[in-house]
């Protein structure tokens, strides 16, 4: 295997504008969504990422740097390619993968909120993204596509190692694998542990609107990369 470094491209998190003003929903089912241009394509939002606790974790419902940051990288290889983007969120990867060209996306997360807000996002852009129910700590095999990717996992240890074993499978049956790693997450150092042979390259952040509301939360501005290319 070898790993390649890739140039980051400025991104911009900008209220409705652009492509996002093909996505004019207000609400999917219960929750108050927020459109948002984010590298190239429109996503939803939750309006109140807390207001999804019932239906597990809502984080996946908020915009995070990392998949900013990984979402120009995997469109940049997903022309002609299946893309696979595992604990999709929003779906900023899986989205731009298929404004990208893709040949086919399938944005996969555990919780079902952030497969909602993908689905109807694809829907009103006319974009091909399916979605998909999967757990990475479950014993399910990882649904096979040409280029996987992993945005910000490592939240807890155990996710973080079993996010690593994903990593492993993906590239034992070589697929190309892409991950965007934030080095403050609790997980963070046993998921680069259980890669010791894989160099990860430590990225600054883009620069984003500072009118966005999680851009002011953000605790880090790094982002750590991995790019496994198979040979």
């Amino acid at each position: 295997m070898r790993l390649l470094l890739c140039a980051v491209a400025a991104l911009r998190v900008r209220a409705l504008a652009g492509t996002a003003a093909l996505l004019t929903r207000t609400r999917i089912d219960d929750f108050a969504v927020e459109p948002l241009e984010v590298c190239g394509v429109g996503v939803y939002a939750l309006a109140n990422t807390w207001g999804a606790s019932r239906d597990g974790d809502a984080t996946g419902g908020r915009v995070w740097p990392c998949g900013l940051e990984l979402a120009p990288r995997v469109a940049a290889v997903a022309a002609n390619r299946t893309v696979l983007d595992v604990g999709c969120g929003c779906g900023v990867v899986a989205l731009a993968a298929a404004r990208a060209g893709a040949k086919r996306v399938v944005a996969a997360d555990f919780n079902a909120v952030p497969l909602r807000l993908v689905a109807a996002a694809a829907e009103d852009q006319g974009l091909a993204v399916e979605v998909e129910s999967f757990d990475v700590g479950s014993a399910a095999p990882l649904p096979p596509a040409d280029v996987v990717a992993f945005a910000d996992l490592t939240y807890e240890k155990g996710l973080a190692e079993a996010v690593a074993a994903r990593v492993l499978e993906a590239r034992a049956r070589g697929s190309r694998v892409l991950c965007a790693t934030n080095p403050l997450r609790a997980g963070a150092a046993a998921f680069r542990g259980a890669l010791p042979d894989l160099r990860f390259e430590p990225v600054a952040l883009s620069r984003h609107a500072a009118t966005h509301t999680d851009a002011r939360n953000w605790k880090t501005r790094l982002v750590q990369h991995l790019d496994v290319v198979p040979d």
